[in-house]
């Protein structure tokens, strides 16, 4: 019988060029990683995306897009491109290598 894959694994497996998949609530928390990672190595990247989460949260203020509600965001940094989707519950992050094409 095929073990299930937890949801981390299952980002990490559905996006092309993905090295780790991680998921956060909406307080920073770490609730779970991909097989491979430990809770405690993704921490400080995602203290990193809460802090990218308010920055843009800020912008969307600014340009007077408040009342929009942010639900995906795709950030390129050197050689590592963050894919952040949330829901009302989670954020969901797929770090991928930049070479990747999807």
């Amino acid at each position: 019988m095929a073990s299930k894959l937890s949801l981390a694994d299952e980002l990490l497996k559905s996006v092309t060029g993905a090295t780790t998949a991680y998921i956060l609530d909406h307080k920073g928390t770490v609730l779970e990683a991909s097989s491979g990672t430990q809770i405690g190595d993704v921490k400080g990247k995602a203290e990193l995306v809460m802090e990218l989460l308010r920055s843009v949260g800020g912008l969307l203020k600014i340009g007077g897009l408040a009342g929009d509600q942010l639900r995906k965001i795709t950030v390129n940094a050197g050689k590592k491109v963050y894919k952040v989707s949330m829901d009302s519950l989670r954020i969901y992050v797929v770090e991928c290598s930049a070479d990747s094409k999807s």
